[in-house]
């Protein structure tokens, strides 16, 4: 965590050259520094990690974060009463908190078997292959953000992408194309 911390303020003096003012001025360094606060959130469920571990193997629950208050003193930092509406801003630390390092390992499985089933479809060139760069997206932004978790529509997203994982190809009565349209069987 602090590696990330002194790469962020590393790129907030790079961003701090008179090139950059015009932008800078509507970003304050504590922003950048502390990615808009997430670096508070994401040192709590750390901390939740290194020292409490209550639930580690098999989670929390749902949003199991309210019952552990661990986002407590962040609502105070924000000037919240509660901390009900706030979440962890990462879907790899929603996971671990509510299903544990159980829950995350079976999401890595899917998401592995996602990546290697677009990637498959990618070098085959078929009519899929663009959902490879889709399905990496996700990948990307899972980490950063809740997208694929709970009830967010990145929720259904995942899992509509995942879906051709469930068939088999024999089931599937449509011939497959190439990206040019051409047919491959």
């Amino acid at each position: 965590m602090p590696l990330l911390l002194t790469f962020s303020l590393l790129v907030y003096q790079f961003l701090s050259l008179p090139v950059f003012q015009a932008v800078l001025q509507r970003v304050s360094k504590e922003d950048v520094t502390t990615f808009n606060g997430r670096s508070y959130i994401w040192n709590a469920v750390a901390d939740w990690a290194w020292n409490d571990r209550t639930g580690f193997l098999f989670g929390n629950g749902y949003k199991g974060h309210y019952k552990l208050h661990m986002l407590d003193f962040v609502a105070k930092l924000w000037g919240e009463d509660h901390a009900y509406n706030l979440h962890t801003h990462s879907t790899f630390t929603e996971v671990a908190v509510a299903q544990g390092l159980f829950g995350l390992v079976l999401l890595y499985l899917l998401l592995w078997r996602g990546f290697k089933w677009y990637r498959s479809e990618y070098l085959d060139r078929t009519d899929q292959a663009p959902l490879f760069a889709g399905f990496v997206y996700v990948l990307f932004i899972w980490q950063i953000d809740i997208f694929c978790y709970g009830v967010d529509i990145g929720h259904a997203i995942l899992f509509t992408m995942l879906s051709p994982l469930a068939l088999r190809k024999s089931a599937v009565t449509r011939r497959e194309k190439t990206l040019e349209g051409a047919w491959l069987t």
